[in-house]
């Protein structure tokens, strides 16, 4: 994090934020001063230790503008996505929506509201970079893939 400059007072969005590592994330960026704003598919009641929990889906576009509207994040720690290692058809659209759709709606969002950094978090499954041997083998591998490039 020391790569970013002094974070104290500035703004940032966790999407995946109720996750083991998006908590640690959120805790930390706490402690370094940041205003945290969480995101979670399911409804959080509390908002505990200075963190603000928010609700919503980032396949929908519409949700995602609202919340950079209502936030006006400084930076966005996107590590939601939809963790499977289904590798059947009906996979492929529930995965998409949840990794591609939203990271596409993110970049946009991002871009439109002059977000100094969107940091994208990777995954063990995705292919390694050395060609046709890395061929994704799952919609979620082809999601994360994508979202690399």
């Amino acid at each position: 994090m020391g790569t970013v400059g002094n974070l104290t007072g500035k703004t940032a969005l966790v999407t995946g934020a109720s996750g083991f590592i998006g908590s640690s994330l959120c805790s930390k960026l706490c402690d370094l001063g940041v205003e945290v704003h969480a995101l979670s598919r399911r409804e959080r009641s509390e908002n505990q230790g200075g963190i603000q929990w928010w609700q919503g889906d980032l396949a929908s576009y519409p949700c995602v503008e609202k919340l950079f509207k209502s936030i006006r994040p400084d930076y966005v720690y996107h590590l939601a996505s939809e963790v499977t290692g289904n590798r059947a058809l009906e996979a492929v659209m529930p995965t998409f929506q949840a990794n591609l759709a939203s990271t596409v709606n993110l970049l946009i969002m991002a871009e439109k509201m002059s977000c100094r950094r969107l940091i994208i978090a990777g995954s063990m499954e995705e292919p390694a970079e050395d060609g046709f041997a890395a061929l994704p083998s799952s919609p979620y591998e082809v999601g994360r893939a994508a979202c690399r490039e």
